[in-house]
């Protein structure tokens, strides 16, 4: 036993360090690809050792079995670690060793479990289930784990809905509009909201005030009819619906020049639908002028 987990320690230690840098940097493997050549890996030493019948045929599936641990390990270690840093920021410790509770609880329970099985059905059949464990793990995590991960994190950036996702048009407004990307703005209005809510006497220790102020900021931002390109006007300009009410919110906050700005990039008229509001032509265009005057000052 001793001899055996020389080949198995050695083999272990050189993927979980140099093998892993390699494969995942130089050749570009993810992680999900490391995790199943692992585990496979892993699988094929495990049965292997119950057809055996020479001392160097177990170094060879040892070396086979530590390999596969170390790839496995090393990448499955590493898959979840930007989500944890995202979804667990003050408890990274917590969630990392959370990864590894059934790694140790599979060591604790499979070692009776195993001893059951050679008693009853003999040495091959016994190495053929442990085997199963590490291909179980394996599928779990490379069709199951990855995938979820994956779409979190695609959740987490807004890439799901597709309403941040850069297009070229949308970098063109945001560069015409002098605006932030998406995920600063909404960064910093989080913490913008944060401390005006200190500063404004909003105590968060009670239900009721944590209702109210989510109440209170919903009802400030009145939802908008989605941008429909087949919602057109008389000039078949796409999105029209969707401009006109966003342009009577700016019209009662007094942003007129982004009315104007707006009016320039998608070429709507968003300005003559605002006489309810005590909104004319007149106040845009002397809003206007009053802009370009001081521009040229």
């Amino acid at each position: 036993m001793g001899l055996l987990k020389i080949p198995n320690g050695v083999s272990n230690v050189f993927m979980m360090t140099v093998g892993y840098l390699l494969l995942s940097k130089k050749f570009k493997w993810s992680d999900t690809a490391c995790i199943l050549t692992g585990g496979t890996a892993l699988a094929l030493g495990y049965i292997g050792m119950g057809f055996t019948q020479e001392l160097y045929q177990m170094f060879i599936c040892m070396t086979l079995n530590g390999g596969g641990v170390g790839l496995f390990l090393a990448a499955y270690v590493n898959m979840p670690s930007v989500y944890i840093a995202k979804m667990y920021p003050k408890t990274i410790g917590s969630a990392r060793a959370f990864t590894m509770t059934f790694f140790f609880v599979g060591m604790m329970v499979g070692s009776i479990l195993v001893a059951t099985i050679y008693e009853t059905s003999g040495g091959e059949i016994t190495w053929i289930a442990v085997a199963s464990g590490p291909i179980c793990a394996t599928l779990l995590v490379c069709f199951y784990t990855a995938p979820v991960i994956v779409s979190r994190l695609k959740e987490l950036s807004g890439e799901k809905h597709g309403w941040l996702e850069h297009t070229e048009f949308r970098d063109e407004v945001l560069k015409k509009t002098e605006g932030e990307e998406p995920q600063v703005f909404l960064a910093g209005l989080k913490d913008l909201i944060e401390s005006e809510l200190e500063e404004r006497n909003y105590v968060l220790w009670s239900g009721h005030n944590q209702r109210l102020i989510r109440k209170a900021l919903l009802n400030a931002i009145p939802p908008l009819t989605k941008f429909d390109k087949t919602d057109v006007d008389s000039e078949g300009k796409a999105g029209v619906t969707h401009m006109r009410e966003l342009s009577t919110l700016m019209a009662e906050h007094g942003m007129y020049d982004a009315i104007e700005v707006h009016e320039e990039i998608t070429g709507l008229d968003l300005h003559s639908h605002l006489g309810t509001l005590g909104v004319t032509a007149n106040v845009l265009t002397r809003s206007r002028m009053m802009s370009v005057g001081m521009g040229t000052r």
